[in-house]
């Protein structure tokens, strides 16, 4: 039923499940804590309206409330069924889990930051990239909650950065999701914005979140040799990187020229500019870039050598 969207019916199939496994004189405490994790997802589905249109409609006043108070509840009974039987992957999926009600349900933020850390330490020790970089998204929200939006900034990269070393496609768009809600955010209200700015340092260019139609002119002011598609599998010389990259950048930030040492974070590129620059990048040489590409390689010169090195690879095994 949740496969099919049918979200009422999944919602009492859980319930039910949940019955039944509470039931027995011997109960199975993973199975419990599966049908528990899985009735907590739909009901804070419901709860926040994340739904589909098949489905019931959000919550409301006292019912949400004691929806609320029931999904929080059962946050914690999953957790420490998961606990009883020592499995401590789904510990860590669960401690996240319920680190997630506590922050959208307007619980204990307190609690929320203890069950990131803990589903973070989880995620490291069963090696799950997906859970680290779920746990640094999670982290990410708490500090921006606490209008810490430098620490949230920090901590959305470390989950976009881990997303993409596991092409996790689902966990980097939920990343990219959060960072658009913070640029909003903080473009909406001023106060949340950091206002500090150290005595002598020079200000960097505001930036807006880049949209399809930043890059929509790039391919067309590119030399014939240079448009999409044409680098693919071909071998390419240093100065054709630095030409292609030279008019990505510059198409992104709106400034006259770049140093190709100074870290593209200075000239205020944020991780979703990243991602476009990423995608631009990708769709002109066909090769596989990631989408912390600013921070793993901080300039344009180390963008081209990271390009070159690639190509140089490609050619030696071909």
């Amino acid at each position: 039923y949740t496969e099919w969207g049918r979200h009422a019916e999944s919602t009492k199939c859980s319930e039910e499940a949940v019955r039944m496994v509470r039931q027995k004189v011997s109960q199975d405490r993973f199975l419990l804590a599966d049908s528990l994790s899985l009735l907590v997802r739909l009901r804070l589905e419901q709860i926040l309206g994340e739904v589909g249109e098949e489905a019931p409609p959000p919550l409301k006043g006292k019912e949400a409330e004691r929806a609320a108070r029931k999904c929080q509840k059962e946050a914690k009974e999953a957790l420490i069924c998961a606990r009883d039987v020592e499995d401590k992957h789904m510990m860590g999926w669960l401690a996240w889990q319920l680190g997630e009600v506590e922050l959208r349900l307007g619980g204990d933020i307190e609690v929320a930051t203890e069950m990131a850390a803990k589903s973070a330490a989880a995620g490291v020790e069963c090696h799950d990239t997906s859970l680290q970089a779920q746990a640094a998204l999670l982290e990410a929200e708490i500090e921006f909650m606490n209008q810490n939006v430098a620490a949230a900034m920090q901590s959305a990269q470390r989950a976009l950065a881990l997303a993409n070393s596991n092409c996790d496609q689902e966990s980097e768009a939920m990343v990219l999701h959060f960072l658009e809600h913070m640029e909003e955010s903080v473009s909406n209200e001023p106060s949340r914005a950091p206002q500090r700015q150290e005595e002598g340092e020079k200000a960097k260019p505001q930036q807006k979140a880049p949209s399809r139609k930043d890059f929509a002119g790039i391919s067309s002011n590119l030399d014939a040799d240079m448009r999409p598609g044409k680098l693919h599998g071909s071998k390419v010389d240093k100065e054709s990187f630095m030409k292609v990259i030279a008019e990505t950048a510059l198409a992104n930030v709106g400034l006259g020229t770049i140093d190709f040492d100074t870290p593209l974070v200075e000239t205020g590129m944020d991780s979703l500019h990243g991602v476009a620059l990423r995608n631009q990048l990708q769709s002109l040489t066909g090769r596989l870039l990631p989408a912390s590409i600013i921070f793993d390689y901080p300039s344009q010169r180390a963008i081209v050598s990271h390009l070159v090195q690639q190509s140089e690879r490609e050619q030696m095994a071909n």
